[in-house]
């Protein structure tokens, strides 16, 4: 199993899942946040998980396998992430 771990503060990007986390401007108070990864070999597919502040419960989405961009990294875009608390993403390969 894969497992990636990042996270963003406010408005600002902060790290990245072997790859990427773009924040893409959205309404006020929320950004679109993409979050990229190296594919594992053998994986079926993955599951997102998003986390709202340092003890909130991790909120899992069944990403399936996205198709390889041409850097050969899979990616997936969350919607409206808010501003205020820290959001932490993982991914896990199954």
């Amino acid at each position: 199993m894969a497992h990636f771990c990042t996270s963003i503060r406010g408005a600002v990007a902060a790290a990245t899942l072997l790859g990427l986390l773009l924040l893409l401007p959205r309404a006020a108070g929320a950004y679109d946040a993409s979050v990229g990864w190296q594919p594992t070999t053998g994986a079926a597919g993955y599951t997102l998980y998003v986390r709202y502040g340092a003890t909130g419960t991790p909120q899992p989405t069944n990403v399936g396998r996205p198709s390889p961009d041409a850097d050969g990294l899979l990616r997936v875009l969350i919607d409206a992430v808010p501003l205020g608390p820290t959001a932490y993403f993982s991914v896990a390969a199954y």
